[in-house]
């Protein structure tokens, strides 16, 4: 389990993600996400609205991050695989996003750093068990 300031960090970022996408997840739902937002829902997507890109935002950004921010609260030893996981999520809902519907804000590239940053950590903490050490 990694120690306490990269616990406090992990823990940090990725709440504040998962509370943010918790929130864009609502707002994406709203009707004034239609009005404000400054391209419209690819036309693939099913329905008329952005509620397909609510509920992606919540399975594939929100969940994963919020349980990157329980395990590294608790100390789980499974922490530095979530940091790992959501923040590659992370990166490549922002590379999806930018390929569907290209560039609309400053906080596109911010995300992707922002995963990349929490990838990193998840990297850095990551030690999988060795078949020997499994086997003691």
């Amino acid at each position: 389990v990694p120690g306490p300031l990269w616990r406090a960090v992990v823990a940090t970022v990725t709440g504040i993600v998962a509370i943010g996408a918790y929130y864009g997840t609502w707002y994406l739902t709203e009707e004034v996400a239609a009005d404000q937002l400054p391209v419209s829902p690819p036309e693939f997507l099913p329905g008329d609205s952005w509620v397909f890109g609510a509920l992606a935002l919540l399975v594939l950004v929100a969940a994963p991050m919020s349980i990157a921010f329980l395990t590294a609260v608790f100390g789980h030893s499974a922490a530095a695989p979530a940091a790992l996981v959501s923040g590659a999520l992370l990166m490549g809902w922002i590379a999806v996003q930018v390929l569907l519907i290209g560039f609309v804000f400053w906080l596109q590239p911010a995300m992707f750093v922002v995963g990349a940053v929490v990838f990193a950590l998840g990297f850095a903490a990551y030690h999988p068990a060795t078949a020997d050490a499994v086997r003691k």
